[in-house]
């Protein structure tokens, strides 16, 4: 990885799939691995977690090197953090397991136990017959007293109203860990049950500072299908650390294993967590206060970064000859787990044709291109096409400075330009709703109304070509700093109407506003639909704001600008063919290589 650092820094990022029997599977952490004379400051280490985009990102430091004779032998003793995408955690028990295989990679069988030196302690990761072993403290959970019971209460019921009526067992907390653990009956189907994690952050409790909910069942025989060859299963959330749901999470079993060993009366050995992933975790609870939990890993790839601004896309170069399936495609996409990862492959360059008596070869500046969310295939995505001609731009160097992409919605082109990129898209016109659409939409522009104030809504306009519902409001809005749950476009999406996505946007150069100044106008899109809460610069939405805005303005628009958190500036050119100049500047900040 490369980041600006007082200069050029190579740092090598690694992304492992903890408690998984096969790549793209279990829980992804990404793991950087930093020399003992590299020093990155918190802020640096939080923008990396931020960019990379996985539940937790782990920053391990390598010790000083000893020699002996003309042999050198590492120390087995490292420095290891952890951070979310929003802030650093104390403890984590999948992103240390993944720790412990990188370094196991790296070393070799220079040693068999490696010890992690964190803020909660000394944690130490063997290696094992098949598996990696870690060894946490315990952290048993206790029944809440009154003044936790009525701090906590509010999150109970958010329990109840998920997982029905009087499913709740039992209820403990954990100090240790922060994690409130929820025991449920064993009618409760905890693998379909369907938990929208903004419900237990909008109950969080005052006092008692949280970090995440355990929903937990009980296994075979007497518990769920799912739970079968398993003595416990469970689910974990931790919105409160910028984690909806964790796929598996270790330390949450600090607090599980000591619970079901005194419901069961027995030694738990195995458990399951029943994320959409999933993972089996081994258990060995020790008569030190300790417990041993250990699961398998797959190293999958290392990637490098530059820079943590505008929308990050995943890009994924495909050699010719080389095949995908649509189903590994998702997976990829899912485990990147950006907002889209594109697919290219440059068209075969043996086709070549006769003319004149000369052998004309193509130009070979025409690649196939396909578009994934983490959920879906995307039929359309502007930024990741500007990331993409980035990519292919700097492969090919000088070999051409036009790019064409083969679509499933046509023939897009790509221009290098003199600082930028510039795309050229057909542009997508919105119009005025019928009533057939006034009577779809009506519920989610009832929705935009609560969001944004009453009398907030100047016009609105549907796409039919990218489906996207754009929503023009009053000057006075705050656009940057308007706080939107996009659960709540989803929970009234239309019947009939298939939507895609939602634009929300203000005129731009107000003498009141700081953050449109020097803009036409600027916007946010929201694309729950396909797996996108909010899109941080979405190119395609240009293409139906930017016709909209030169109507309205009376005037060509030339400047745009997205006010999501990290957001990005656009430059426009409607022309007359129908279709528009989409421009924007793009660094690369991720190289790497998938092993499958």
């Amino acid at each position: 990885m490369k980041i600006v650092h007082g200069g050029t820094l190579n740092l090598p990022i690694y992304i492992a799939d903890a408690f998984a029997k096969d790549a793209l599977t279990g829980n992804p952490a990404a793991v950087c691995v930093l020399q003992s004379d590299t020093a990155l400051s918190d802020v640096e280490m939080q923008r990396i977690a931020a960019e990379m985009n996985q539940t937790v990102t782990a920053f391990v430091c390598c010790p000083d090197t000893s020699t002996i004779g003309e042999q050198q032998l590492p120390f087995n003793e490292f420095g290891l953090r952890w951070f979310t995408p929003t802030l650093e955690i104390n403890l984590c028990g999948h992103a240390t397991l993944a720790t412990a295989a990188v370094i196991f990679e790296i070393y070799g069988e220079a040693f068999h136990e490696v010890k992690f030196k964190t803020k909660s302690g000394v944690h130490s990761a063997s290696l094992k017959k098949g598996f990696i072993e870690l060894d946490f403290p315990l952290n048993p959970g206790h029944s809440l007293n009154m003044a936790a019971q009525a701090d906590l209460q509010p999150l109970l019921d958010v329990c109840s109203a998920i997982c029905g009526p009087d499913t709740i067992v039992d209820v403990r907390y954990s100090p240790g860990t922060r994690y409130l653990m929820v025991h449920l009956n064993d009618r409760v189907d905890l693998v379909n049950l369907v938990v929208d994690p903004s419900q237990f952050l909008a109950a969080q409790p005052i006092t008692i500072k949280l970090n995440g909910v355990i929903l937990t069942v009980r296994g075979s025989p007497q518990g769920t299908s799912a739970g079968a060859g398993y003595d416990f299963i469970s689910r974990f959330f931790g919105p409160f650390l910028g984690i909806p749901e964790d796929h598996v999470c270790g330390s949450a079993h600090t607090v599980l294993a000591p619970y079901w060993t005194g419901v069961l009366d027995k030694d738990v050995k195995k458990a399951r967590m029943v994320s959409k992933r999933g993972g089996d975790l081994l258990l060995d609870i020790r008569q030190n206060g300790r417990i041993g939990i250990s699961g398998t890993f797959y190293i999958v790839d290392a990637f490098a970064s530059k820079t943590f601004t505008g929308n990050p896309a995943a890009v994924c170069v495909l050699e010719q000859g080389m095949e995908l399936s649509d189903e590994m495609m998702q997976r990829i996409a899912a485990e990147v787990n950006q907002t889209t990862t594109a697919f290219v492959r440059r068209c075969d360059r043996s086709i070549a044709t006769i003319k004149e008596d000369s052998f004309i070869a193509p130009n070979g500046n025409e690649f196939d291109l396909r578009w994934f969310t983490p959920t879906m295939e995307n039929p359309f995505c502007g930024h990741a096409t500007l990331a993409t001609s980035a990519v292919i731009f700097d492969i090919y160097k000088n070999t051409f400075q036009e790019a064409k992409f083969k679509t499933k919605t046509g023939l897009h082109t790509a221009r290098l330009k003199n600082g930028f990129i510039e795309l050229d898209f057909p542009i997508n016109l919105g119009y005025a709703l019928g009533s057939v659409e006034q009577t779809q939409l009506q519920p989610l522009v009832d929705v935009c109304s609560a969001i944004c104030g009453t009398d907030a809504i100047v016009a609105v306009r549907f796409s039919p070509g990218t489906r996207y519902m754009m929503v023009h409001l009053s000057d006075g809005v705050d656009l940057e700093k308007l706080i939107v749950d996009p659960s709540r476009f989803l929970a009234v999406q239309p019947q009939s109407i298939k939507l895609n996505g939602v634009i929300l946007t203000v005129r731009g150069n107000l003498p009141e506003m700081a953050t449109g100044s020097g803009y036409d106008f600027i916007s946010r899109f929201f694309g729950p639909w396909l797996g996108i809460p909010e899109d941080h610069v979405c190119g395609s939405a240009h293409t139906v704001l930017a016709p909209y805005w030169t109507s309205v303005l009376g005037k060509d628009v030339k400047k745009a600008r997205m006010v999501s958190t990290r957001g990005g500036d656009l430059l426009l050119d409607i022309r007359e063919n129908g279709r528009i100049g989409i421009g924007g500047t793009c660094q690369i900040v991720l190289r790497g290589q998938f092993t499958l």
